[in-house]
């Protein structure tokens, strides 16, 4: 008889390093904005999920890339120790009524039945069928074999089992409908979703020895860094200032350069090394950084849409990932026509609540923009708020008086009133 899952023993946390200088990390713009939910807070995958609003996989990615980095440090608190392991019963106390119920089966086939139906709420599918989280599909089949055959009506036929017909049968519908959800990869891929601040073991160990690399290799870099800007600083000390305007005029023709030929992120990267050698440059680079992650926002905006003409189903999760990150920069850039683009784009992966936010962002900053109204309207409509939908399609008829949708939308919210 297979000994009961156990849950793992450990929880992770994360926490920016202590003394490493985020700005000389190679972060994307997404990881940024994880980073600065964690500025001087220690928090779970499930807690960034909460604050960023993102997708749990996409959070659970970035702080695996923000590991590896050597931005975060993995907090892994032990948990008290448990004696699940010598005494799967330890704590649990058992009805002795329960216990003389069943009279054909032993005290140890009881235990096990009443210890799976007092965990059928709280166990995960994986935990309910003794497998790993990171388990391959034949795993999956095999396990679910191995720990519903216990528990199958049939292995009890004509048995005496009182009350414990019932448990058995609840545990063994329990188990298939897990099966059911983790056996094909869609299910399982969603259902894993809502799992993303449970850690397995597996993956917390591999976080504690990438958290123990990346303090080695931290201290090192350390080391180094210090070295260098002591090197700088003597270099520095040798050379005029005059040199470092010069080379700050140099990067910033470059950079003018790189945009006139339309090579909007070398340009970017030309323009900020300017800035290192000369600040005053500052105020002029800001709107050539601006513009390159515009571009790069509008770039990821047109590969969804082409891609969406397609219809390719193993396209969506990446098709959404980059939806994501297109809305992530211009939330950051605050423009209305670049809000509009992210609302359309949005609302062609019907995703509706993203939609209507970046619609509406679009008539914040620009109240005279007729396509942000009519998104707003018609998702507005579709949703059946009529107060939200009126509103916007008055202001639309506004703009386009000659709107026969907005004035079919407007007699729709009058009825529905």
């Amino acid at each position: 008889m297979a000994a009961p899952p156990t849950s793992a023993d450990k929880e992770a946390s994360f926490e920016l390093v202590a003394g490493v200088d985020i700005t000389r990390l190679p972060l994307t713009t997404e990881e940024g904005f994880v980073v600065s939910r964690l500025a001087g807070r220690r928090l779970s995958v499930s807690d960034l999920t909460r604050e960023t609003g993102l997708n749990g996989a996409l959070v659970k990615g970035y702080v695996e890339s923000l590991l590896k980095k050597g931005a975060l440090a993995a907090i892994i608190s032990q948990k008290p120790a448990s004696t699940t392991d010598s005494d799967p019963y330890a704590g649990i106390i058992f009805s002795p009524g329960d216990l003389a119920d069943g009279k054909d089966l032993s005290i140890d086939q009881k235990k096990r039945i009443l210890l799976f139906e007092r965990n059928l709420d709280d166990w995960n599918h994986y935990r309910l069928l003794g497998i790993k989280r990171s388990a391959p599909s034949t795993d999956i089949k095999s396990g679910y074999f191995k720990s519903s055959k216990e528990f199958h009506p049939d292995a009890y036929f004509r048995k005496d089992l009182g009350k414990y017909a019932e448990r058995i049968d609840r545990i063994f519908r329990a188990m298939k409908a897990a099966y059911d959800v983790i056996s094909r990869s869609e299910t399982r891929a969603a259902y894993d979703d809502t799992l993303m601040g449970e850690l397995s073991p597996e993956e917390l160990h591999e976080l504690e020895q990438i958290a123990d690399e990346k303090k080695r290799e931290i201290e090192r870099k350390s080391r180094l860094l210090r070295i260098e800007d002591a090197r700088k600083k003597q270099r520095l000390s040798r050379n005029p200032m005059a040199q470092r305007l010069a080379k700050a005029r140099e990067l910033f023709l470059l950079a003018e350069e790189s945009r006139k030929a339309g090579r909007l992120e070398e340009a970017a990267n030309h323009a900020r090394l300017a800035c290192s050698y000369d600040e005053t440059l500052k105020i002029r680079i800001e709107p050539l950084l601006v513009e390159a992650d515009v571009s790069r926002a509008q770039g990821l905006l047109k590969k969804i849409q082409a891609a969406l003409q397609y219809g390719d189903k193993e396209l969506e999760a990446e098709l959404h990932r980059a939806a994501d990150q297109a809305a992530a920069l211009a939330e950051q850039i605050q423009q209305a026509a670049l809000f509009l683009d992210v609302a359309k784009v949005m609302h062609a992966l019907k995703r509706p609540q993203q939609a209507f936010k970046f619609a509406t962002l679009a008539t914040t900053l620009d109240d005279k923009l007729a396509a942000a109204w009519t998104l707003v309207a018609d998702i507005a409509a579709a949703e059946k708020k009529w107060a939200l939908a009126a509103r916007a399609a008055e202001r639309w008829l506004v703009l386009e008086p000659s709107s026969l949708r907005a004035k079919e939308i407007v007699r729709l919210a009058k009825s529905a009133r």
